[in-house]
């Protein structure tokens, strides 16, 4: 019985690294000192005007030490655990052609370690890196679901990729851009349930 239970734990990795960031982001945004781009002076973190991304600066905008860097480094790590481990594990309970097995398992893990490096000179790169091996590791799975007649979990990752590519074009765009923290933090929401969405699939697909 007690096997049983950590064989099952094994299954939701995903979903526990994917809980644990929230948890983690959580609390980064109780010690973050303040301020954003357009208005450095105010106190603590703001959910409307501050990226996700700010929480891993050094210092916030308002120039004081950023203490909440360390939990958001561990929110980071977890994530990039709990969604390399959902690309690593996706093939072996949904049917694959080869070529997309070694694609998500590939190209998703390491989308991951891309964006575990966010909090460097080089977050831009590195995110856009990240982004497309993604957005690439996210089409495979796709089609496995679409094979697997899943299509609920079908439908939620299209809207998931339709919001990435809005979030995308708004940055590079500036288009509505004052308007993009709140629209990235809901859309980061929306995938990430996806995520554990199919990731509970596991369990039910295990005996195959």
């Amino acid at each position: 019985m007690k096997q049983h239970f950590v064989k099952n734990l094994t299954y939701l990795i995903p979903t526990f690294g994917i809980i644990n960031f929230f948890v983690f982001y959580y609390v980064a945004t109780l010690y973050y000192p303040g301020g954003w781009e357009t208005n450095r002076d105010v106190e603590g973190f703001s959910w409307v005007h501050n990226y996700s991304c700010t929480l891993l600066d050094p210092y916030g905008y308002n120039g004081k030490l950023n203490t909440g860097r360390v939990p958001a480094m561990i929110a980071s790590a977890s994530l990039c655990i709990g969604i390399g481990s959902f690309f690593y594990l996706f093939p072996r309970y949904f049917e694959m052609r080869k070529f997309w097995k070694i694609c998500v398992q590939t190209v998703g893990v390491l989308s991951m370690i891309f964006m575990f490096f966010l909090f460097t000179d080089l977050h831009d790169k590195l995110l856009n890196t990240a982004g497309i091996l993604g957005g690439i590791a996210i089409i495979g799975t796709m089609v496995a679901l679409r094979r697997n007649k899943s299509f609920p979990q079908l439908w939620m990752g299209a809207i998931s990729i339709f919001l990435l590519i809005v979030n995308g074009y708004m940055y590079y765009s500036n288009v509505y851009i004052e308007y993009l923290p709140l629209i990235q933090k809901f859309s980061l929401l929306i995938v990430f349930t996806w995520f554990i969405h199919v990731n509970l699939l596991f369990l039910r697909l295990k005996e195959r």
